[in-house]
C-alpha cells in the first residue's frame, strides 16, 4: 500500500479495521465529506480483487461444496424477493396489499435477470464491512455463500452498500472501472454489463431493505 494509506491506518487497528470503519473515521476527519484521497485507491483495489475472484476463482472452484447450492439463480433471487416482501413490505404496510400485482412485477424482474450470463464466481456479500484494511493490503471475509452467478451482483453490492452511502459519481466511476476490467478479462461488451446494472442493483436493494 502507499505511504499515504499506511498513515491513515493506526497501528492499533491495522489488522482488524474494516473498510466501512475506516470510511467512517475518515469522514469524521473531513467533517462528513467523502474522503476521496484515502478511499479511492482502497475501493479501486477492492474492485481489482473482485474481478480476480469473479474471473479466476470460478475456474478452480468445486461447486459441489458451495453453501446453499451451486448457483445464484432464479430460485435464490426469489428467496431474496420474498425476504423483502415478508420482512419489510408486509410489516410496513399491515393492511391488505395488492400481492398479485406485486408478484407479477417481481416475476418480470426475475425474467430480466435470467437474460444475463451467470458463469462467474459470485461472492454474495461483497460490501465494506467484509473487507479488512491491513498494513499488508486488503483482506476479505464472509464469503461462505459464494457460488456461481452473474458478474454484476457483487459490484452493485459494493456500490449500494447503504451504510457506506457512497457518492453517486464515485459509484459511477467504480462501476465503469469494473466494466473496464471485466471487458479486459472476458471481452464482454460494455453495453451488456451496463444493461445488467439496474436489474441487479434492484435485487440487492430489495435484499438490503428486507434486512432493515
Amino acid at each position: 500500500m502507499s505511504a499515504m494509506i499506511n498513515r491513515s491506518i493506526s497501528s492499533k487497528t491495522s489488522e482488524n479495521t474494516t473498510l466501512f470503519t475506516l470510511l467512517n473515521e475518515q469522514r469524521e476527519m473531513t467533517g462528513g465529506a467523502f474522503p476521496y484521497k484515502v478511499m479511492k485507491p482502497l475501493y479501486g483495489q477492492a474492485v481489482e480483487m473482485l474481478v480476480h475472484f469473479q474471473c479466476e476463482t470460478i475456474t478452480s472452484l468445486d461447486l459441489d461444496v458451495c453453501y446453499q447450492g451451486q448457483d445464484f439463480n432464479r430460485e435464490a433471487w426469489r428467496r431474496d424477493q420474498m425476504y423483502f416482501m415478508n420482512s419489510f413490505l408486509k410489516v410496513l404496510k399491515k393492511e391488505e396489499i395488492a400481492e398479485d400485482s406485486i408478484q407479477h412485477d417481481l416475476n418480470c424482474h426475475l425474467d430480466i435477470l435470467e437474460q444475463f450470463p451467470a458463469n462467474f464466481f459470485l461472492y454474495r456479500d461483497f460490501q465494506s464491512r467484509n473487507i479488512m484494511v491491513t498494513a499488508d493490503g486488503l483482506r476479505f471475509i464472509d464469503y461462505q455463500s459464494g457460488r456461481r452467478g452473474a458478474v454484476t451482483y457483487d459490484i452493485v453490492s459494493l456500490l449500494f452498500d447503504s451504510r457506506a452511502n457512497l457518492p453517486s459519481k464515485f459509484q459511477r466511476d467504480l462501476f465503469a472501472f469494473h466494466c473496464h476490467l471485466i471487458q479486459d478479462q472476458m471481452a464482454m461488451p460494455v453495453d451488456e454489463l451496463e444493461s445488467a446494472f439496474h436489474p441487479y442493483a434492484l435485487l440487492r436493494i430489495l435484499t438490503g431493505v428486507g434486512s432493515i
